[in-house]
């Protein structure tokens, strides 16, 4: 077959191949007349309007068209795609629980609709609109009425949920809702103030960890006597940089991980970290971007491999320690740094030449390596080795090539994908065995010819 060189060729391949998986991926870019044939297409087959109905790469408006032609209500519903349009739509029109359910536990639900659903079923809906993130406070507010000990907890955790009503399930709250509250941003200064000084360091901890406490407050629950408080004072991301250095002889283990992972980390403080006795410390301490540059070469020689690999994924890592890791004699740590475009272009290769699987994966994500090299691992026994290659932007048109006939099919349908794949050889995808890969195929040949003719074959 010769590839269209048009639109116009395109929509007529589609409509003589009677493909539901070529006509969903063009439907979109389609003219209203032009639609009317993809529909039916789309609609000739009973399995192909279920499986885009499930589908999560269907477009919004395929989903909204197919939501207002075929009675498929719960499918639609559960796919997280679909548009709050459509899922409106469906709400207008059923009466199934399990439909409703659906609908208002769905991320894509707007907030008027979430109102509608708890003004139409609130005994049937209000656990799951007071946990969706979309409900207003007016919404909450009308629910919280009759509310169970659940409910209630998820209120306390709501964004929306307003100081009024956080105070008035403060009044009449156990310890485990207290500390639900306590941990809210909207919670009033007065729970707040009242949290970090109670005897329970459950309320402590959950007061600790709230970006709305008071810096002094936090400072004051840094010095706390249980550790649990103390670390959530340090994951607090209005505590600052200004920590002191006895935090690396803290007694928990819990605090000194936590205070290696802290922005804007004193190098006093680091350095005494780095030869904390806990391997978890140094791990997090190595991670950490902000750590001196001297620090870093120290963890670099660390007897524990997995410090030295973490230190490998800060991104801040000079290229002279990230050669020497690319020497390390452990592959794990090898691998953390094979994807480093800046790595000397003897030493990636070198890595590439590797038999391990996960230094040769990262050798297909890195941007430098060469097209020799890139086709030699197009031809890994490995799948997720190959795909290293499809996920890398960089990859040269001649590699991708050779993973046309890939036998993994998420293999390529991200093939298909790949802008650095030229129009001719996607099209070659037009007829895979997967439809979810004609699909991609279609789609990407749609998106190219809707802004320029297709590219022959040199």
């Amino acid at each position: 077959m010769n590839p269209p060189g048009s639109w116009s060729d395109l929509m007529e391949f589609a409509r003589e191949s009677g493909d539901p998986s070529i006509a969903a991926a063009l439907f979109d870019a389609a003219t209203p007349m032009e639609r009317a044939d993809l529909a039916d297409i789309i609609l000739s087959d009973r399995r192909a309007r279920m499986r885009f109905a499930k589908a999560s790469y269907a477009s919004g408006s395929l989903l909204l068209w197919l939501g207002s032609v075929v009675q498929l209500d719960l499918t639609l519903a559960k796919n997280p795609a679909s548009p709050a349009a459509l899922l409106a739509l469906i709400a207008l029109r059923t009466e199934d629980p399990q439909v409703l359910r659906a609908i208002a536990a769905h991320p894509n639900t707007a907030t008027k609709q979430l109102d509608a659903l708890a003004r139409r079923a609130p005994e049937l809906l209000r656990a799951t609109i007071i946990g969706h993130p979309n409900a207003s406070a007016s919404t909450l507010q009308r629910l919280s009425a009759g509310a169970g000990n659940t409910e209630c907890r998820l209120l306390a955790r709501h964004a929306e949920t307003g100081a009024r009503l956080l105070t008035e399930l403060w009044c009449f709250a156990d310890l485990d809702l207290r500390a639900e509250i306590a941990g809210n941003p909207a919670a009033p200064i007065e729970i707040l103030s009242a949290a970090s000084r109670a005897g329970d360091p459950i309320l402590r901890r959950k007061a600790a960890g709230n970006v709305s406490l008071p810096h002094d407050m936090i400072v004051a629950l840094l010095g706390d006597e249980d550790g649990s408080v103390r670390a959530a004072a340090l994951r607090n991301p209005e505590v600052g940089g200004d920590l002191d250095v006895d935090l690396a002889y803290d007694r928990s283990v819990t605090v000194r991980r936590r205070a290696a992972q802290a922005i804007g980390l004193p190098p006093e403080l680091a350095a005494q970290l780095s030869g904390d006795p806990d391997r978890w410390v140094r791990r997090w301490l190595a991670r950490n971007r902000d750590i001196p540059l001297s620090l870093m070469a120290v963890l670099a020689t660390d007897a524990d491999h997995e410090v030295r690999r973490a230190l490998g994924r800060n991104p801040a890592l000079p290229l002279d320690l990230a050669t020497l890791l690319a020497r390390d004699p452990v592959a794990w740590v090898r691998a953390a740094v094979a994807s480093r475009g800046d790595l000397p272009a003897c030493l990636i290769e070198q890595l590439g030449a590797e038999c391990d699987i996960d230094v040769v994966s990262a050798v297909g994500l890195n941007p430098s390596t060469s097209v020799e090299r890139q086709q030699k691992i197009a031809g890994h026994e490995d799948f997720d080795v190959r795909r290293s290659l499809i996920l890398n932007p960089a990859t040269s048109p001649l590699a991708l090539q050779m993973l046309l006939d890939d036998p993994y099919p998420l293999n390529r349908m991200l093939l298909a994908r790949h802008l650095a794949l030229p129009p001719f050889l996607v099209w070659q995808l037009i007829d895979d065995p997967d439809a979810d890969v004609r699909f991609a195929a279609a789609a990407r040949l749609a998106a190219e010819l809707h802004s320029q003719p297709l590219a022959k074959a040199s």
